[in-house]
């Protein structure tokens, strides 16, 4: 049975007055995050996780940001022959030309082309938050469901419900929706993520906006999102995963803080689902509390809470606490456990050094192959070969 025909439009038009300086001068999806990411990687990795190849993005407000970081969209697999990554700006000559004015009529502007494209399921998502997602589960989840709209659900604090859409439910059903309400009927938000069924969506779309008249659609939760769920055909599907906004100051920095812990909320090099950007496949080397790093080269993705000296450290490397790298080379992959010591060594892809091991020393160079596990508390003598190439 042939896969649902999904189309996934990246809403990337907005100023993001509330990241002040940092969106003076590039759009809100292209601001760093992480040390390596701009925050339009997370939608466009999900993207390609989800076995999703058709990807449109609505861009408005410095473009050329976003522009110079998506180019052809190679590292998200959007580089096609047929489908892949469209960009979408403003444009003239029909009559739903001119400047985007909310994520609505943004909508609404493209949705000819929307029509013309056909697809079973229209997937809208936003560029200012931290999360990993399947949408093709939701698209599932939808199209099963009957329903319009499906919007994807987190949990926020009390004191912060006020910045996003806000939804009762009774079961999978929305019985109540409230666009950054004054005062929150429950801390169940909109993640910014919806699945429409398009010909039902885009025909609610133009009545809407002939009764709006010059005041305009604006943004989906103003008019779309309350006019679905009043007429009950908005369904809910709850995120139960690390989800983070970073629209303002203080969620930007409070979750870049959320990045410095030993495990971190997301594993972004996770081998089955990495976070993909431009010009690199890992994030930011970290040093953690205890990490002492000297005369040494860390590539991205490594890990440090031992003591690492005169060492070359490929992507992925984790060295724990308590444990010591010297004068080694250690490929990508390696992980030294707590408390073992790595001395004048070579360790080969993925090699997983055992808590309390003992590798190499004074001499001549050690060599560990690729994958080798070198168990708890065991000793490899300086010069040694494991496995032994003889055996």
């Amino acid at each position: 049975m042939a896969l649902p025909k999904v189309l996934v439009l990246v809403l990337a038009g907005g100023k993001g007055k509330r990241l002040e300086l940092l969106t003076e001068q590039r759009a809100k999806p292209a601001v760093p995050f992480a040390g390596v990411y701009r925050l339009i990687d997370f939608p466009l990795s999900n993207c390609q996780h989800s076995s999703i190849a058709d990807v449109w993005v609505s861009e408005q407000y410095q473009p050329q940001s976003v522009n110079e970081h998506l180019a052809n969209g190679r590292p998200w697999d959007l580089d096609r022959t047929s489908g892949g990554l469209m960009m979408l700006p403003p444009f003239q000559g029909s009559e739903r030309g001119g400047f985007t004015e909310g994520t609505a009529d943004g909508l609404w502007r493209q949705s000819e082309l929307i029509r013309q494209f056909a697809p079973d399921a229209l997937v809208v998502v936003s560029a200012d938050a931290v999360y990993k997602l399947d949408y093709r589960e939701v698209v599932d989840a939808h199209l099963a469901s009957g329903a319009e709209v499906t919007m994807v659900t987190t949990e926020v604090e009390a004191d912060d419900a006020s910045r996003y859409g806000i939804v009762e439910v009774d079961g999978d059903r929305v019985t109540s929706y409230a666009y950054k309400p004054d005062e929150p009927a429950t801390t169940t938000a909109t993640n910014e993520v919806f699945v429409f069924s398009p010909g039902p969506t885009l025909d609610r779309l133009d009545a809407l906006g002939e009764e709006a008249g010059e005041d305009g659609l604006e943004d989906l939760g103003d008019h779309l999102l309350p006019a679905q769920t009043k007429d009950g055909v908005a369904r809910a599907y709850p995120l139960n995963g690390y989800w983070r906004d970073v629209g303002t100051i203080e969620s930007y920095w409070r979750t870049h803080r959320e990045f410095l812990d030993e495990e971190p909320p997301l594993d972004l090099d996770d081998p089955d689902w990495p976070v993909h950007t431009r010009g690199g496949r890992h994030s930011a080397a970290r040093v953690l509390d205890d990490g002492q790093i000297e005369n040494s080269l860390l590539s991205g993705g490594t890990r440090i809470s031992g003591n690492v000296r005169g060492s070359v450290l490929s992507p992925g490397v984790i060295v724990e606490r308590g444990a010591t790298v010297v004068d080694s080379v250690l490929l990508p992959g390696v992980r030294v456990r707590s408390g073992a010591t790595v001395t004048r060594a070579v360790l080969d892809d993925n090699v997983e050094i055992g808590a309390g091991a003992t590798v190499g020393g004074d001499g001549e160079i050690t060599l560990v192959g690729r994958e080798a596990k070198v168990a708890e508390g065991a000793e490899l003598a300086a010069g040694a070969r494991y496995p032994d190439p003889e055996d």
